[in-house]
């Protein structure tokens, strides 16, 4: 079983064909029904043999939709995209009124070497 790496992480979201954003979503994909805005937001510093040295990065996962989650077939099909990798988020939810849009949201622990 492959690791779970940004790169793979974004090519989850690619086949997922939801508009998706690293920071903060794009103008154009604000228009869109669902869409997938994440960042990274804590680096930790781990050894991976001696000297050298990996990072841990967690990134916050936020897909927004019109759907509710339990009627939302690309969340769905998201969080089965990660069980093949044994990775089972714990997915929180929110209704933003003033936007009428769903917001579910997890957190993702990914390996990047060399950063």
């Amino acid at each position: 079983m492959k690791e779970l790496t940004r790169n793979l992480l974004i090519q989850l979201f690619e086949e997922l064909k939801v508009p998706f954003n690293e920071g903060e979503s794009s103008i154009e994909n604000l228009k869109h029904e669902e869409r997938i805005v994440f960042w990274d937001y804590i680096w930790e510093d781990i050894h991976s043999s001696n000297l050298s040295y990996a990072s841990l990065v967690t990134y916050q996962v936020s897909f927004f939709s019109i759907y509710p989650p339990r009627e939302n077939q690309k969340l769905l099909e998201l969080r089965n995209k990660l069980r093949k990798y044994n990775i089972r988020p714990i997915i929180s939810h929110e209704y933003v009124i003033d936007k009428k849009l769903f917001h579910s949201y997890f957190k993702l622990e990914v390996d990047e070497d060399g950063f």
